[in-house]
């Protein structure tokens, strides 16, 4: 336990060490794909519809 405590010590050193920049919040962005989709919109443009390619979803419906 002691050698493993160790090797792990070092992996923590040294990723803290060589590691640049890791995101820690992703925000997520729906898409949806497929034929049978209908009044489905492109993203607008502005600060608020723009940020959201659901921004219509309400609209959208199924053949």
């Amino acid at each position: 336990m002691p050698e493993r405590v160790s090797v792990l010590g070092r992996i923590i050193r040294h990723v803290a060490e060589q590691l640049a920049v890791m995101g820690t919040y992703y925000d997520g962005q729906p898409d949806a794909f497929a034929n049978r989709l209908v009044n489905v919109g492109t993203r607008r443009a502005g600060p608020i519809a723009g940020t959201n390619p659901a921004w219509n979803a309400h609209e959208w419906d199924i053949k």
